[in-house]
């Protein structure tokens, strides 16, 4: 039996260590880890690279490839966003299959102003604003084009609040302020493009980004219509997510979209669906690398 050796990266992630759960019992596959820091990995993987640059790095590409080749990968599971574009961008150069779709899904979904633009017209996106000036009534919300965990991100309450904020950071963007609650689904999607699962969760409680407390909902056809459309107008491949929030009306609006699993999957996992290990299988099995 020929197993898979399954490169995450960073190996110290949240969504590492779903990843590691969700596979971990997989008699296919071995995982190995990657990280550039001292971090908990090193008590998750019992096989961890230590010693990677940082995605951002010059070295990063060589490296890459120069422990694909040592440590016998066959695949490199993306546990970060910017790893996830880095892999699309340079999924020709890299010695092993990529998990991650193509550039321009990744790239899309990475900037919130991207997404914001790209889906402009559709009924569930947020209202932006192009300046200060714009705004006549607050509340507002401003968050960077790009970035995680909600850092940087933040309710803005007055004209001078704003002003400072966009000095402070002038890549922040500026959109009408949500206040109801906040919910994440999660979706899976075939090797042929058709959308077979999209999950409803809430998000209760969250720490730097990242649901800790979270419950399964009911089906929701306006969420699901949401998901579908989505899923049209990208080129998503195995598990991704997207986040909404209610506005003050009560109507779902998207936060963002990641081509990625995410930290809390597991929820979804636990109840019946294994995303991580099916979008492998999806890579492996309709990408031609078999897993037997």
């Amino acid at each position: 039996m020929n197993k898979k050796r399954v490169l995450i990266f960073p190996a110290g992630s949240e969504i590492s260590f779903e990843i590691v759960n969700a596979l971990k019992y997989s008699k296919f596959v071995e995982l190995v880890g990657g990280t550039s820091a001292e971090d908990h990995s090193e008590f998750v993987f019992k096989e961890l690279i230590h010693g990677f640059p940082y995605v951002n790095d010059e070295g990063f590409l060589g490296f890459l490839n120069e422990k694909i080749s040592e440590h016998r990968i066959d695949c490199v599971y993306p546990a970060h966003d910017s790893v996830s574009v880095f892999l699309s961008e340079h999924a020709d150069e890299i010695s092993a299959m990529c998990i991650i779709t193509d550039e321009f899904t990744t790239k899309t979904c990475r900037s919130k102003k991207a997404t914001y633009e790209y889906f402009a017209g559709e009924e569930f996106i947020p209202r932006m604003y192009s300046s200060a000036d714009e705004v006549e009534a607050f509340p507002v919300f401003v968050k960077p084009e790009t970035g995680q965990g909600s850092q940087g991100a933040k309710k803005i309450s007055s004209k001078e609040e704003l002003v400072n904020a966009l000095n402070e950071d002038p890549s922040r963007i500026i959109c009408e302020y949500l206040p109801g609650m906040e919910y994440t689904v999660d979706c899976f999607t075939d090797a042929e493009g058709v959308l077979r699962a999209a999950k409803l969760r809430d998000r209760e409680r969250i720490r730097t980004g990242i649901s800790v407390r979270s419950r399964s909902l009911g089906d929701d056809p306006k969420v699901q219509e949401i998901a579908s459309r989505i899923n049209s107008r990208l080129n998503f491949k195995g598990a991704w997510f997207f986040q909404l929030r209610r506005n003050i009306d009560g109507k779902y609006m998207l936060m963002e979209i990641s081509p990625r699993i995410p930290g809390t999957m597991g929820v979804s996992r636990n109840a019946g669906i294994n995303f991580p290990l099916l979008t492998l299988y999806v890579f492996c099995v309709g990408g031609g690398g078999g897993l037997h």
